[in-house]
C-alpha cells in the first residue's frame, strides 16, 4: 500500500465520529478475581517485605558496625555446627531443631571442651536434670559474644589502618573455593549452598565479609607491639611465668609392665612390676639414653607447669639447683621421671620460612613428582641459593599450601615439628642455613632467616595483645544491645528442619 493511500486511511478513521459506547458491567465472579489478585499481589509484597525486614533486623551493634540477623546465621551456625559430632554425648537430638530442645546438665559439663562458656547457664534454674533454657537460646548467647569480640577487633583494626595482607586474602578465598566444591557436589550454585547451610539472607557475598571480619580479628592481635617498658612491667607481674626450662624426661610406671587381659584392663601391679618400673628408672638415672623411645624433650616448661605434671620437688630441683647437663630421678606415687636439664635460659627465638610437602596420594598424575623428588629439588636448588626469594619461590612450584612464614617462633614449635627440628634449631644459626625433617606423614623444609625476639619479651607481648583484646572484647559484649528475639528469628533450629 503506498503511502498517500496509508496517509489517507488514518486521516479517514480520525476523521471518523466517535460512537457512544455502552458501558459493561462486570460479572460479581470478575469482581470477586480482581479483588483476590489484589490482595495476593498486597500479601506478597508484604511477605518479601517482611523476609527482608527480618534478614536485615539488627541482631546486636558493635560501634557502627551492625550485625543484622543474616550475619548473625553465620556465626551461630558455625558454633551449632561444631556440635554435631558430640550432639549424642551432650543429650542433643540431630531431628529436633534446637530451639525446641532444652540443655542438661550433662549436655553443659561438654561445653568448656568445646570452648564455649556456661556461664550463661547460671541464669537458669534445673528441673528434672534441664535447665529451662534451650540449645538455640545458649548458643545464640555464645554466637553474640563472638560477634562482639571480632567486631570490636576488627574496627579496632581498621582504624588503626591494618590491612589484610595476600596471605589473609587467599585464606578467605580458600574457604570460598572449598564452599565452592560442596556447592558443585550438591549440584546447587554457590548461593543457594550458602543459603542452605546457614540460612535465609545468606550469601557468597555476606559470607565472604564474614570470613574476612573474621580473619582480621584472628591476625590482628599479632601485629601488637608494646615498649619494653610496658614488657618490663608485665614480667614483674608474675616473673616465674617467664622463666622457662628445656629438658629430657624419661618416664615409667609399673603399669607399663603389667600385661592388659582379654578386655584390655589392667590389673593392679604386683610388686615385681613395680620393682621393674624402679630399676628402669635407676638405669635410666645412672646412664641417660636420649636415644631411648621413653625419653621426650620438654620445651618453655615453667616451674608451675612442671610441678603439676611432676613433682613439687622436681620443679624446685630443676629451677632452683640443677645445672646443664644434670640428671635426677623423681618418684610420684608409683611413677618415676628422671629429668636431664638441657638449659633455663631466656633464648632468643627464631624467625623461619616453612615448606610442608605432603605424603603422596594412592595415584600420582601422570608427570607429577613424588613427594621424596621434589624435596630433593628443592634441596639441590637452596644448595644453589639459599635466599628467602628462591625459597618462596620454591614454595609456590612445589607445594600445594605454599610457604608459610613464623616470626619469634619458639622452641615449642619447633619441637612439634620434631625433636631433630628442635635440636637444630637450638643451635647457633646463620641466615641461610636449611634443613629438612620428616613429619607425621609429611616432610618439613625449614629455613632460618634471622635472630627473633626474646622468649620473655615475646611472651609478654603475647599476653598484653590477648589482654587488651580480651578487653575491648568484654566491652563490645556488655554494650552491644543483644537483641534475643531478633536472634531467635535466625536460622537457629539448625537441626530438623
Amino acid at each position: 500500500m503506498s503511502a498517500s493511500r496509508e496517509r489517507k486511511k488514518r486521516n479517514e478513521q480520525v476523521a471518523e465520529p466517535v460512537k457512544e459506547k455502552k458501558s459493561k458491567k462486570l460479572s460479581e465472579g470478575a469482581i470477586f478475581a480482581i479483588c483476590m489478585l489484589a490482595i495476593v499481589a498486597v500479601l506478597l509484597a508484604a511477605v518479601i517485605g517482611y523476609g527482608i525486614y527480618k534478614n536485615n533486623r539488627a541482631v546486636l551493634k558493635v560501634g557502627d558496625h551492625t550485625v543484622t540477623v543474616s550475619e548473625f546465621n553465620y556465626i551461630y551456625n558455625s558454633k551449632a555446627n561444631s556440635l554435631s559430632s558430640y550432639a549424642s554425648y551432650m543429650d542433643i537430638d540431630t531431628s529436633t531443631p534446637l530451639d525446641k530442645q532444652y540443655v542438661s546438665e550433662n549436655g553443659a559439663s561438654w561445653l568448656m571442651l568445646l570452648g564455649i562458656d556456661s556461664s550463661f547457664l547460671e541464669n537458669y534454674t534445673v528441673t528434672d536434670g534441664y535447665y529451662n533454657v534451650t540449645w538455640a537460646q545458649l548458643l545464640a548467647e555464645s554466637a553474640k559474644d563472638d560477634a562482639a569480640s571480632v567486631y570490636a577487633i576488627y574496627n579496632e583494626a581498621k582504624e588503626k589502618g591494618y590491612e589484610p595482607d595476600e596471605h589473609l586474602k587467599e585464606e578467605v578465598e580458600e574457604n570460598i573455593e572449598q564452599m565452592k566444591e560442596y556447592a558443585k557436589q550438591n549440584n546447587m550454585s554457590l548461593n543457594s549452598f550458602i543459603k542452605r547451610v546457614y540460612g535465609k539472607g545468606c550469601n557468597v557475598s555476606g559470607y565472604r565479609d564474614y570470613l574476612t571480619a573474621q580473619a582480621v580479628a584472628s591476625h590482628y592481635a599479632s601485629t601488637l607491639t608494646y615498649t619494653p617498658e610496658e614488657l618490663s612491667a608485665k614480667k614483674a607481674e608474675n616473673p616465674d611465668d617467664y622463666v622457662v626450662a628445656t629438658f629430657y624426661q624419661f618416664s615409667v610406671a609399673a603399669s607399663d609392665f603389667v600385661e592388659a587381659d582379654e578386655n584390655g584392663q589392667k590389673p593392679e601391679a604386683t610388686d615385681a612390676e613395680k620393682k621393674q618400673a624402679k630399676e628402669a628408672a635407676e638405669a635410666m638415672a645412672k646412664e641417660f639414653d636420649t636415644a631411648n623411645e621413653s625419653v621426650s624433650i620438654k620445651t618453655d616448661t615453667t616451674r608451675a607447669t612442671l610441678t603439676s605434671s611432676t613433682t613439687e620437688e622436681a620443679a624446685n630441683w630443676l629451677f632452683d639447683t640443677a645445672k646443664d647437663g644434670d640428671v635426677k630421678l623423681f618418684e610420684n606415687e608409683g611413677s618415676y621421671y628422671v629429668l636431664k636439664l638441657i638449659d633455663k635460659i631466656d633464648y632468643q627465638t627464631g624467625n623461619f620460612l616453612e615448606i610442608v610437602i605432603g605424603a603422596d596420594g594412592e595415584e600420582l598424575a601422570e608427570g607429577e613428582l613424588t613427594a621424596a623428588e621434589k624435596v630433593e629439588k628443592i634441596k639441590a636448588a637452596l644448595s644453589a641459593d639459599a635466599s628467602a626469594e628462591n625459597f618462596k619461590a620454591l614454595a609456590e612450584e612445589y607445594s600445594d599450601s605454599h610457604e608459610s612464614e613464623a616470626e619469634n617462633l619458639r622452641r615449642s614449635t619447633l619441637a612439634s615439628v620434631s625433636n631433630d627440628a628442635l635440636l637444630w634449631g637450638m643451635d647457633a644459626r646463620t641466615e641461610g642455613d636449611f634443613e629438612v625433617f620428616e613429619a607425621s606423614g609429611s616432610t618439613v623444609i625449614l629455613l632460618y632467616t634471622g635472630a627473633g625476639d626474646l622468649y620473655s619479651d615475646v611472651v609478654a607481648t603475647s599476653v598484653l595483645a590477648s589482654e587488651h583484646v580480651q578487653e575491648i572484647s568484654d566491652a563490645a559484649a556488655a554494650e552491644c544491645n543483644y537483641d534475643e528475639k531478633a536472634a531467635m528469628s535466625a536460622n537457629v533450629g539448625v537441626y530438623g528442619n
